[in-house]
């Protein structure tokens, strides 16, 4: 089921003016809030960093269940010294010599040693190196970029976005006990298959723009704004059009790069138009960004759904190849 989480970003500090506040952060959102220079949208990115650490959080934690995974022989061998010096000279954090020893001997699961560390106040050991050190799973919870910027992980899918006051994270989280296809899986030719794709766009409710639309939105989207009975209705509309298309080329991997024209918005999925599609893939086909061939293959081959929720004056979307949303959106504190 794809879970949507959102924290309220005005009442966060400024991560600049406090030490730690970023502390397993993925290097480029540090580097991203650092250039910010206006307090607000710094916290709106800060905010989105929450979120992605609280990802990080969930697929260690899904890593250690699943894998069920026993201390190699190899690691077992060591001493229980050694391993904490490893991570005392990385700087994650400390652990001490008898409850290590204790993981080593017994070769516990590793999300119960995480909790057993926790509440015995004995310090804390970090997501990645808890991995790196006792499951051999090192870089299975390490973010990376698309060439447009999206951050991905190998083995979750989800999307971020930031608006005023708000960010907020979309996810797939199994509920039986199932893995959905993975994210390298997703990227490769879709084959007819149905992949876990998703993307997801919160917005601060504005004026209808009518110059805009006319530009950016097809002709049926416009006709249907322009015919609203009032401006507040015109207004919810295209807050409403102007977040599923943005899910829908988040979920693509391009962003801002796909027309916002070549697929329409006003049903309960996205309805492409295939000829408008085969003259766009025909002008980017000598792009090298394997990104674009990977947005014709889903747009041609997968039926994208919505869910759309409200917050206050915030209009939501999520756009997923599964038509399996939660109900309600998760706030956060």
């Amino acid at each position: 089921m794809i879970k949507t989480y959102i924290i309220e970003t005005d009442t966060l500090p400024d991560p600049l003016e406090q030490a730690g506040l970023m502390n397993g952060f993925p290097k480029e959102r540090i580097e991203k809030i650092q250039r910010i220079r206006h307090p607000g949208a710094r916290k709106q990115s800060f905010g989105a960093g929450l979120l992605i650490r609280e990802i990080l959080r969930k697929t260690a934690e899904k890593s250690t269940v699943q894998a069920q995974v026993r201390i190699p022989q190899q690691t077992l061998g060591q001493t229980a010294q050694q391993t904490q010096m490893q991570i005392l000279q990385q700087g994650q954090g400390q652990i001490s010599q008898q409850t290590l020893g204790q993981i080593l001997q017994q070769g516990q699961i590793l999300q119960q040693t995480q909790i057993q560390i926790s509440q015995q106040g004995q310090g804390q050991i970090s997501q990645q190196i808890l991995m790196k050190t006792l499951a051999g799973t090192e870089g299975s919870a390490q973010i990376f970029y698309n060439s447009f910027g999206k951050p991905c992980l190998k083995d979750k899918v989800f999307s971020l976005s930031h608006t005023k006051n708000f960010a907020a994270l979309s996810m797939w989280e199994e509920t039986d006990g199932t893995e959905p296809e993975s994210l390298e899986d997703a990227l490769c030719p879709l084959e007819g298959k149905t992949k876990v794709l998703l993307g997801c766009d919160i917005e601060i409710m504005q004026p209808y723009n009518s110059r805009i639309a006319r530009r950016f939105f097809t002709q049926n989207e416009y006709r249907n704004l322009e015919e609203a009975a009032s401006e507040q209705e015109k207004a919810s509309l295209f807050g409403r059009y102007w977040t599923r298309k943005e899910s829908v080329m988040k979920l693509t991997g391009l962003g801002m790069a796909l027309p916002m024209d070549v697929f329409d918005v006003c049903g309960n999925t996205a309805a492409v138009n295939r000829e408008k599609i085969k003259d766009w893939e025909a002008s980017v086909k000598e792009k090298p960004q394997p990104e674009y061939r990977q947005a014709v293959e889903i747009l041609l081959n997968q039926e994208l759904f919505f869910k759309e929720y409200r917050k206050d004056a915030y209009c939501m979307t999520v756009c997923s190849t599964k038509n399996q949303f939660a109900e309600e959106i998760v706030s956060l504190v």
